[in-house]
């Protein structure tokens, strides 16, 4: 009896320490599951936030806004005010700043179907008493001529409309506003290449100061805070995307604990039928 009693308490032992090992495997997957669930309310928040930035469009001019959120409006109803050239802009994230910088005011223009839709807005803005905007008409609009790539590309900078994806229906607009603004180190290097170049071009650095065709520097701080009109829409591709990878660890993990719950009821079941059989021998 002493035999049979010695092994079932072995069994036993052995079983109780893949029952430690088990349990805290599930401890940890639960902390896993809640530590994402918890993650994934606040990438909510936050894709909820950038969503009403970019929607109400916080941060343009009153006249943008208001022509933007007036869905009372005959061109907004009819889909002929299409949007800011911001909307229609991506730009590679290291030339974010620098684009928003060369496009300056140009970067809240409305682009509207035809000359006649932008007077309407016009109209209606002066109405309203609710500030200016620029309206650009994509059926009359005139593009502006560039220098030729060849020309530009001896100084070896980045073109920045080479660094941007655009539908083809509006690139033109956009290169042409562009025109051939590149990317610089830094604003020593933007001066030192306008004097030698002539100022054939604006050149831009990653931070958004620059030097344009005719030798205005422009540049300052930005709030570190700042979210630019064109990263709004990154940033919210790359919350969706952490949302999705989020909700996908989330599905996997309530299987898997349901997994281990069922392990780890066996384990105590066979414990417990040990225990019982030990009894049998004890008695």
């Amino acid at each position: 009896a002493l035999i049979q009693v010695s092994s079932i308490e072995k069994n036993a032992q052995e079983e109780r320490a893949k029952l430690k090992e088990l349990e805290e495997v599930r401890r940890k997957k639960e902390s896993e599951r809640v530590a994402a669930e918890s993650e994934l309310s606040l990438l909510h928040s936050q894709l909820k936030t950038i969503r009403n930035l970019i929607e109400t469009y916080e941060g343009y001019r009153s006249g943008v806004q208001t022509i933007m959120n007036s869905h009372e409006l005959r061109t907004i109803k009819e889909g002929r005010v299409l949007g800011v050239v911001a909307d229609f802009i991506q730009a590679e994230p290291e030339f974010e700043v620098a684009v928003e910088a060369a496009l300056a005011e140009k970067i809240q223009y409305v682009i509207v179907g035809r000359q006649e839709d932008g007077k309407e807005a016009i109209e209606y803005l002066r109405l309203k008493d609710m500030g200016r905007s620029y309206f650009l008409p994509l059926e009359e609009f005139k593009k502006e001529k560039f220098l030729d790539d060849v020309e530009v590309k001896l100084n070896g900078f980045k073109l920045l409309r080479d660094h941007i994806t655009v539908s083809e229906r509006f690139r033109p607009l956009i290169e042409s506003f562009l025109g051939n603004a590149a990317l610089v180190d830094n604003l020593s290097q933007a001066i030192s290449a306008w004097k030698k170049d002539g100022g054939i071009q604006t050149l831009v650095t990653p931070e958004g100061d620059l030097v344009d065709e005719r030798g205005v520097i422009i540049g300052g701080r930005l709030g570190k805070d700042s979210l630019g009109l064109l990263r709004r829409r990154r940033r919210e591709n790359e919350l969706k995307d952490a949302i999705r990878d989020k909700e996908k660890l989330i599905s996997i993990a309530q299987p898997d604990l349901g997994e281990l719950d069922a392990q780890l009821d066996d384990i105590h079941s066979l414990i417990a039928q040990l225990e019982r059989d030990k009894g049998v021998y004890v008695q």
